[in-house]
């Protein structure tokens, strides 16, 4: 019997691993970089009426209800807000457009495309808890 030597090439871990970072790249499924949080609440969260849609926002830009954008009470306009929901971990990113009344129970009222993404449009709830967690401030 012959022993056939095999022809097989052998991988060293730094090849595999250069090998993954690059599939990595290329499909972009690079990890989430850690963002500082700069402040966070917890709270409900409500989404705009469709009647809303093209009216002025306390900012001054009309309300798009299909963007991902949102209205709190005090954070500055333009401020990023990642908004992840307590049931299900779903999250989303918004921007700061609008105001919300002092005395609402709501910590943010998202645009109807935030509810959507954020799963709870679709289901009908008018409110879930969610958590906030401002990312970058606007201005001041």
């Amino acid at each position: 019997m012959s022993t056939k030597m095999s022809n097989r090439k052998h991988w060293s871990i730094a090849q595999l691993g250069a090998i993954v970072t690059l599939v990595v790249m290329v499909l972009g499924i690079v990890p989430a970089v850690a963002q500082q949080v700069l402040e966070a609440q917890e709270g409900i969260a409500h989404y705009y009426a469709k009647r809303f849609s093209g009216r002025k926002t306390a900012s001054g830009i009309p309300l798009d209800n299909n963007a991902m954008v949102a209205a709190h009470k005090f954070w500055p306009f333009g401020t990023i807000v990642r908004v992840t929901r307590a049931k299900g971990g779903k999250s989303v990113e918004v921007k700061i457009v609008d105001r919300i009344g002092k005395r609402s129970e709501s910590v943010i009222d998202l645009s109807r495309k935030a509810a959507a993404d954020l799963g709870f449009l679709k289901t009908g709830e008018g409110e879930v808890r969610v958590k906030l967690e401002a990312l970058q401030w606007g201005k001041k």
